[in-house]
């Protein structure tokens, strides 16, 4: 689904050539005509908006966060798609092959090397590092889906396990800031194999009595 979501959005991108000044300024006019038209503004005007004290910084940074936004939101759409169609399969009796334990989610160590060089590409100018910025943005919600499954796989005999879901799933929607935390829980999985480490481990059997 990154995968995917990441050629379909690189791809649009690229259509309007491999400069960047030049998709930045097609984007840009794109989404000030849009703009326009639904403040009614004549398009001889200058853009104002109302909240927005500076409309030019504005333009810039959706026609920053626009691709990897988009990116993002075409890979969760599979991904959700995926799901209710399997769901929608297994309750219909058609599913062919078992339902899968989503706890086992997990992604190859290429992926952390793909996330690794695309990181440090993103820093560079130019049309490189942008799209470089959409595979991060991917590849990031990927890895917080499996931080995701590794949290719920290692906390599954914790007495505690409903509050630190529901607590790290609260904190994730309401200040979003925390789903880098969990992506590197993800990441980490993938390096050190924390699941493996912490989700085998099977609470403790009782002694047996001594017969009196």
């Amino acid at each position: 689904a990154a995968l995917i979501a990441f050629a379909l959005v690189a791809i649009v991108v690229l259509q309007f050539g491999t400069s960047f000044e030049a998709y930045q300024s097609a984007i840009r006019g794109t989404f000030e005509r849009v703009l326009k038209l639904q403040a009614r503004i004549a398009e001889d005007q200058p853009l104002k908006l109302p909240g927005v004290q500076n409309p030019e910084a504005f333009l810039n940074t959706l026609v920053a966060i626009m691709p990897p936004a988009a990116a993002v939101l075409s890979m969760l759409t599979s991904l959700i798609n995926l799901w209710l169609a399997g769901r929608v399969a297994r309750v219909s009796g058609r599913l062919r092959r078992p339902w899968p334990d989503l706890t086992g989610l997990s992604l190859p160590m290429l992926a952390a090397v793909i996330l690794g060089a695309a990181l440090a590409i993103s820093f560079m100018r130019g049309m490189p590092g942008f799209i470089a910025a959409i595979a991060v943005a991917v590849l990031l919600i990927a890895y917080s889906i499996v931080g995701f499954s590794v949290l719920h796989a290692i906390t599954r005999n914790a007495r505690a396990r409903t509050w630190i879901l529901a607590g790290t799933w609260i904190a994730v929607l309401l200040l979003g800031w925390p789903l880098l935390f969990i992506a590197m829980f993800g990441l980490a999985d993938s390096i050190f194999n924390l699941r493996d480490r912490f989700g085998a481990q099977q609470p403790p059997i009782p002694p047996m009595k001594r017969n009196s």
